[in-house]
């Protein structure tokens, strides 16, 4: 393993990574997590977990060959995901309470969030390639970021 200390100090680290539209890494210096999140319909998704760990040269170790599913409420999350699960069937009433008119974001830190939802719309609306891609280049900078001008 490298100097860790080192490379701390020398290289700006981002504890999250964001690829639009649906991928993020949670890097370390010695492992990471890789979600990559895909809709099924407006109210379900598969939320897929990878474990990435860098192995010694030349050790044998088992593939994994098919996803193992499990129910958002499962046990054998582990825990970390398993709280952030807890909370979504409550967000969801929430979201759809009669009386829910719109959410308010923060432009300084939940500018990401405004920015993917552009990128989106703009993929809807089926705009230029170059301009989507240009757009797509803003919105990959990194997390609790500002409102940005993605260029449409």
């Amino acid at each position: 393993m490298f100097d860790i200390s080192k490379v701390s100090q020398e290289v700006e680290f981002h504890a999250v990574e964001y690829m639009f539209p649906h991928y993020f890494l949670l890097p370390m210096l010695s492992a990471m997590s890789s979600y990559r999140i895909r809709p099924l319909t407006p109210e379900t998704c598969l939320f897929e977990i990878w474990s990435l760990v860098l192995r010694p040269e030349g050790e044998v170790y088992d593939t994994p060959k098919a996803p193992t599913i499990l129910p958002h409420d499962s046990p054998d999350f582990p825990e970390i995901p398993r709280q952030d699960y807890s909370n979504l069937p409550l967000q969801q009433l929430g979201l759809h309470a009669g009386e829910f008119d719109f959410m308010r974001l923060s432009k300084v830190n939940e500018g990401m969030i405004s920015n993917y939802q552009r990128l989106i719309d703009g993929y809807l609306a089926d705009l230029d390639a170059d301009l989507l891609a240009k757009g797509a280049q803003v919105v990959n900078a990194g997390f609790e970021g500002p409102i940005a001008d993605i260029g449409f």
